[in-house]
């Protein structure tokens, strides 16, 4: 299961899969990382949740810009993917369109199903029809079937055109029509403002009927406003393309509308260059199906689409858009690529304010050291990469200094034999306190290298400054739990390491066959002795004196 972390706190749909890979579940969310969460964090779900959470080995998401376009989405992909436990499929049929008719004189009309012939938009959930109401009545749009032969009480209401009276030309019945697309498409603050007026004087008045039937019309607009994306009448095929860089790194999100209803996300790393779309573009689309149009917001070699034209035997546009529908859905592939960075950077970011650092630690070494007795000394340094593991450039340490249980001195030769090969990171972190901070520093110096120097204090969880100032860590913050997880997982290696080397060279002896010695008094008495003759000729006293009068070795 992912890390809860990997959510964004945004509105979007989940979908989880099982260990095969197949998509067992899919949801909408208003806040997709606490909707995750409750699966994990309730124990008394329904039967049938419980079964679910039992398969689920992982999640994706795909964010949307709100709660609506979240629920279309929710709809359309689960039509397409027919998920286990999606038990009750949605419809459709539960979502409006506005449909304006294709007629000398155009009604406005709330339809269920569309058709090539009229103009539609939408889907919105929910009747409309208030709605519909007040853009017939403010742009006095025809309401009848059939046009009558003569005018009707609409006309003396002024709540029509009156077009079937020739009250109105063709042409200026289709300036009106235009004006109410427009309004359709992008809203109208002009209509708004005048409500907004009209509510205030009626609450002057002291008329709170009449205003609260306007703070409804407001409402209904303001609805309308919030444009949906998800669903594009017009059922086209296209991939939309996303880039965000940021630091040397880039993240590309590719979102696929396939018969005009965005139903897939798939997400890419590389190490970002100043030709990545190009790249990207041959790569991906000379491997992988391609549709017909792909729109992305930035420059293109135009050759590439020659280049795809010929791999597919099909024509293949590349389209460079910044404004219209589609032009919004590479803003959200581009919002869902950005994502990448958040919370790994969100975690940079609180480092580097916490430790006052003049740039974001993307590099972080961690310095450990671990011993069983005197003889076995062993030091460790893991390194963080833009908050991942980077486990190339893990590296362990035998400690060589003849000089026992001493973690500062050891601490000072495995610096020093880190630096002496590698470069410095951005940040160093030593799993101990002020001390052992001082002899990173004395290694550093011998090699006349200098870096940031911070100790972390297991118990308290405590950052110690170069100065010998500390901070407590916010254990909720997520730079704390990134600094607590690299020391965690540098202290868990050279643990590992010491384990396995103590096996190594203690391995089975004739004292394995001594009732009441374990490894612990073995490991003494090699430790001291140095080797199983040594022992044959100590005296009972000498034995004593490591292994107590308990343990009967003769």
């Amino acid at each position: 299961m992912n890390n809860l972390k990997d959510f964004p706190q945004s509105p979007g749909v989940y979908i989880h899969k099982n260990k095969q890979g197949d998509i067992i579940y899919i949801g909408k969310a208003k806040n997709l990382r606490k909707r995750i969460a409750s699966y994990f964090n309730n124990s008394n779900l329904e039967t049938k949740n419980q079964f679910l959470i039992q398969n689920i080995n992982s999640t994706e998401y795909i964010m949307t810009n709100n709660e609506l376009e979240a629920l279309l989405l929710e709809n359309q992909l689960i039509k397409k993917h027919k998920p286990k436990y999606n038990i009750e499929l949605k419809d459709a049929v539960k979502y409006f369109y506005i449909q304006i008719t294709k007629e000398d004189f155009p009604r406005i009309l709330v339809t269920r199903k569309t058709n090539k012939t009229d103009l539609f938009f939408g889907p919105y959930t929910g009747s409309i029809k208030g709605f519909i109401k007040i853009l017939k009545d403010f742009f006095k749009i025809r309401s009848c079937t059939v046009m009558p032969k003569k005018s009707c009480i609409y006309k003396d209401m002024n709540l029509c055109l009156a077009p079937c009276v020739n009250n109105v030309s063709k042409e200026e019945y289709k300036k009106v029509i235009n004006e109410v697309i427009r309004f359709i498409k992008s809203g109208d603050d002009n209509l708004l403002d005048e409500y907004y007026d009209q509510m205030e004087e009626c609450s002057k008045r002291l008329d709170f009927e009449s205003a609260l039937e306007l703070r409804k019309k407001i409402d209904l607009l303001k609805r309308l406003k919030q444009k949906q994306i998800v669903d594009v009448i017009n059922n086209n095929d296209f991939d939309a393309i996303g880039i965000a860089n940021s630091s040397g790194k880039a993240y590309i999100c590719v979102l696929s509308v396939k018969r005009g209803v965005l139903l897939n996300k798939k997400m890419f790393t590389f190490v970002y260059c100043d030709d990545l779309l190009n790249q990207f573009l041959k790569l991906y689309y000379s491997k992988f199906f391609t549709p017909n149009e792909i729109i992305v917001c930035d420059e293109y070699d135009n050759s590439i689409e020659e280049y795809l034209s010929s791999i597919w035997g099909k024509e293949i546009k590349i389209k460079q858009v910044k404004s219209g529908q589609k032009a919004e859905i590479v803003e959200l592939a581009k919002k869902n690529a950005y994502f990448g960075f958040k919370f790994e950077d969100q975690a940079l970011i609180e480092i580097k304010e916490m430790l006052k650092l003049e740039k974001l630690p993307e590099v972080i070494d961690c310095f450990d050291i671990s011993n069983i007795g005197e003889s076995l000394v062993v030091g460790a340094c893991v390194q963080f990469k833009n908050s991942v593991p980077n486990t190339s450039a893990w590296q362990l340490f035998n400690v060589e200094g003849n000089f026992g249980q001493d973690d500062f001195r050891a601490i000072h030769e495995v610096v020093k034999r880190r630096y002496e090969k590698h470069p410095l990171p951005d940040l160093i972190v030593i799993d101990g306190g002020a001390i052992q901070i001082d002899f990173a520093i004395k290694a550093l110096k011998e090699l006349n290298l200098k870096s940031v120097i911070v100790g972390l204090a297991k118990k308290e969880e405590t950052i110690i400054f170069q100065d010998g100032n500390s901070l407590l860590l916010n254990r909720k913050k997520e730079g704390s739990k990134l600094l607590i997880k690299i020391r965690n997982s540098t202290h868990n290696f050279v643990i590992k390491h010491c384990r396995k080397s103590f096996t190594n060279i203690y391995k089975k002896s004739e004292l394995d066959d001594i009732k009441g010695i374990g490894p612990i008094i073995k490991f003494k008495l090699l430790n001291h002795f140095k080797s199983i003759d040594a022992i044959k000729k100590a005296s009972s006293e000498e034995l004593a004196l490591i292994v107590g009068d308990k343990v009967k070795l003769r």
